[in-house]
C-alpha cells in the first residue's frame, strides 16, 4: 500500500517510464494494474527463489557424491600401490630363483624336508654318503695294492 501511495501520490511512475523512453502514450496505469504487475514480479522471484534452492541442492548432492569417488579413488590407489608392492616382491622373489647361487641354496633348503624313497630324506650325506659311490681313500689303496700284487 505504501508503494501505491507514493506512486499514485507523485505520478513518478509514469514520469519516470517516459523519460527512459520505456512507456510511449497511453492511458495512465491505475493503481490495480501497478499491483498486479508487482504481484507478477513477486510470484516470478519466487519461481526463480525455488529454482535457487533446487539447484543448490542438486549442486551439494553432486558434491557431496563427488567426495565419495574421491574417497573411492584414494582406497583404489592405495589397494593398486599395495597389489604393485605385492607384484614386485613376488618378481624379486623369482629373480632370485633364478638365481643360480640362491638356486641351490633354495633346492637344499626345499629337499632336506623331503622324504626320499628309502626313507632318508633327499640332501643327507649321512643318508647317502659319498662313499657308496665312490671308494674311499681306504679302499682306493687296498684296490691299488690287490691290483699289484697280482700284476707281479
Amino acid at each position: 500500500m505504501g508503494l501505491e501511495r507514493s506512486i499514485a501520490g507523485s505520478g513518478g511512475l509514469e514520469q519516470r517510464a517516459e523519460e527512459h523512453g520505456k512507456r510511449e502514450r497511453g492511458p495512465p496505469r491505475t493503481c490495480l494494474a501497478i499491483h498486479r504487475q508487482v504481484k507478477a514480479l513477486e510470484r516470478k522471484i519466487c519461481s526463480l527463489e525455488a529454482h535457487e534452492r533446487k539447484f543448490n541442492e542438486e549442486f551439494s548432492n553432486i558434491n557431496n557424491d563427488l567426495s565419495r569417488y574421491k574417497e573411492l579413488l584414494d582406497q583404489a590407489r592405495e589397494e593398486k600401490q599395495c597389489v604393485e608392492d605385492e607384484l614386485k616382491d613376488t618378481n624379486a622373489s623369482l629373480a632370485a630363483r633364478r638365481d643360480p647361487l640362491s638356486l641351490r641354496a633354495i633346492r637344499a633348503s626345499s629337499t632336506d624336508a623331503v622324504p626320499n624313497y628309502n626313507g632318508a630324506k633327499r640332501g643327507c650325506r649321512a643318508a647317502h654318503p659319498r662313499a657308496s659311490t665312490e671308494p674311499d681313500q681306504e679302499s682306493r689303496s687296498q684296490n691299488q695294492s690287490a691290483c699289484t700284487s697280482t700284476m707281479w
